[in-house]
């Protein structure tokens, strides 16, 4: 089934779950995540017409959702991240980590 993806929407996480919300609060969709999130941020892929939501969990986790809420890349960091800083050229997401530490993910932003 295909959603449509508004151009306004509000895309959280909390517990084990992701969830993104149009501006009148209904469910545009959920999804479970195999880790409890401690960052989020919505960075549109170079070339790109959507956002992706790449969220930072527990044990150094993180996963990559297109704006229709499907994953697309996962990674694993070497400390739990606790804020998303900044796109570090097309290829790679730099996270603060619960250790004081900066990491560097890499991976590929653009659409597959």
């Amino acid at each position: 089934m295909s959603r449509k993806v508004h151009r306004y929407a509000t895309v959280a996480a909390y517990l084990l779950v992701a969830v993104a919300l149009t501006g009148a609060c209904e469910r545009l969709w959920s999804r479970r995540l195999p880790f409890v999130p401690t960052t989020l941020c919505c960075i549109t892929p170079a070339g790109g017409d959507s956002p992706w939501i790449v969220i930072g969990g527990e044990g150094g986790s993180v996963t990559v959702l297109d704006a229709a809420g499907q994953p697309v890349r996962e990674a694993r960091l070497p400390a739990t991240p606790t804020k998303i800083l900044a796109l570090f050229g097309e290829h790679a997401v730099v996270f603060g980590t619960n250790d004081g530490h900066i990491a560097t993910c890499a991976m590929v932003l653009g659409h597959d």
